[in-house]
């Protein structure tokens, strides 16, 4: 999500560290849209579907690095456009069925992962949750 003054913009991207990250492109969201994401360490594929819409766009991910799949991520993420953009008030995002593939092939989950929250001007402006195969991030302004 982008805001810039009143208008709010939702994009999906991708990112093989330490590359710069990516917009899938071809795909748009809206407030409230069920997304399911696939990223295949094996092939280097990440396909992103908004269930709500119907769409689906893949990608081929390639870096300079190697792919190590050492660990998966479920985020929010502030960013800059030179300088931090505002933050906007998100309201609550879930991420369901949230689980990733080691290389020895078992299935893990985010209930014992570290987590990290964001601050801006010195305030926690979010809090999350995790469960077994959930990640419940909130904006708490």
């Amino acid at each position: 999500m982008y805001v810039s003054g009143t208008a709010v913009s939702f994009y999906g991207w991708h990112q093989w560290a330490p590359d710069a990250s990516q917009d899938f492109g071809g795909i748009g969201f809206a407030p409230r849209d069920r997304v399911a994401l696939t990223v295949s360490a094996s092939t280097g594929a990440a396909a992103i579907t908004n269930r709500s819409t119907g769409r689906s766009v893949r990608a081929a991910l390639s870096s300079g690095a190697a792919l190590c799949a050492q660990d998966a991520e479920w985020f929010l993420e502030d960013f800059s456009a030179g300088e931090l953009v505002p933050f906007a008030d998100f309201g609550t995002v879930r991420f369901a069925g949230a689980r990733a593939t080691d290389a020895a092939g078992a299935r893990v989950g985010p209930a014992d992962a570290d987590t990290v929250v964001i601050v801006q001007e010195g305030r926690v402006v979010t809090g999350m949750r995790l469960g077994a195969s959930s990640v419940v991030v909130k904006y708490i302004g």
